[in-house]
């Protein structure tokens, strides 16, 4: 595989699923910790002047409702460095109650800020027509995912450099990352095409094949904070790419109501076990 073609891969690799904007009332979500990257104050407070409160009910369905989405918000999250491989343990321990525990209560060495960004606007905005937002593929990079939000569920719809004219890359069809209401056992494949692409000027092509279930509902340790009835979300994604290379990689993500995304925990290329014990990526929800 080229560095080029591992690049483009890796756009579509490392969106995997959603943010969301911590709003749970007046005593909810993590504490304010001063790090809102290149957001001015004023759009912060605008942003959380426009977001309605979220209710939790906690009862292991996650719900459109119990999601908040904001373009200018951030999420503060503890990652791995980048290249770095991590040490993990997929197999959950047993909680108070029996169910599916997992301890993500030790952070990662580095903080990292990510944000919703307006798709209204951008140089891309008219190659995806119903794109609602979009996110960095990881921290400080280049390519963002397109996203597009609806009642039932959230599509990846590819992915475009933040520079113009220098990455693009359209899905034929919106790959549906999460429906709702989302609850265990729900699973869904669907396979989606790149063709006549532009990753960093040359062309690129590629088949993608999702293959998304949610796996338990458990509690997730987060040291600062206990989470019951958290959803974990696996997505295998298979690539096809011309003459014959392809390229594996296996995600969990742990959702919560009201919180989004609060755990996700990346394979390293070519991983085929379900619960890996190496990771190339961990990212845990700061405080």
């Amino acid at each position: 595989m080229t560095a080029a073609v591992k690049r483009g891969a890796e756009a579509f690799l490392l969106l995997g699923v959603l943010l969301a904007l911590p709003r749970c009332g007046e005593d909810g979500g993590p504490a304010d910790t001063g790090e809102e990257e290149d957001l001015a104050v004023d759009d912060i407070e605008d942003a959380e002047e426009e977001t309605p409160a979220c209710t939790a009910d906690n009862d292991g369905v996650l719900e459109r409702s119990e999601l908040v989405f904001v373009p200018g918000a951030s999420v503060l999250y503890t990652m791995n460095p980048a290249g770095s491989t991590v040490e993990v343990n997929l197999v959950p321990g047993t909680g108070s109650e029996g169910e599916p525990l997992w301890d993500f209560s030790t952070p990662m060495s580095e903080r990292v800020m990510l944000t919703y960004i307006d798709v209204a606007g951008r140089w891309y905005e008219a190659d995806f027509p119903g794109a609602t937002y979009a996110l960095p593929a990881s921290p400080g990079s280049n390519v963002l995912g397109i996203y597009s939000l609806t009642a039932s569920e959230v599509s990846l719809l590819g992915s475009a450099s933040v520079e113009e004219d220098l990455t693009l890359l359209r899905y034929d069809v919106p790959v549906p990352i999460l429906r709702f209401p989302l609850r265990e056992g729900d699973a869904w494949v669907l396979t989606a095409r790149v063709e006549d692409g532009v990753l960093e000027g040359g062309p690129f092509t590629s088949e993608d094949t999702y293959d998304v279930e949610v796996s338990a509902v458990g509690t997730v340790e987060l040291g600062y904070m206990t989470m019951r009835d958290t959803l974990q979300v696996r997505i295998t994604t298979r690539q096809r790419f011309p003459g014959g290379t392809t390229r594996i990689s296996i995600q969990y993500v742990w959702l919560h109501e009201c919180y989004g995304e609060i755990v996700r925990v990346r394979s390293l290329d070519g991983e085929t076990v379900e619960l890996f014990s190496q990771a190339g990526e961990v990212r845990i929800l700061a405080l």
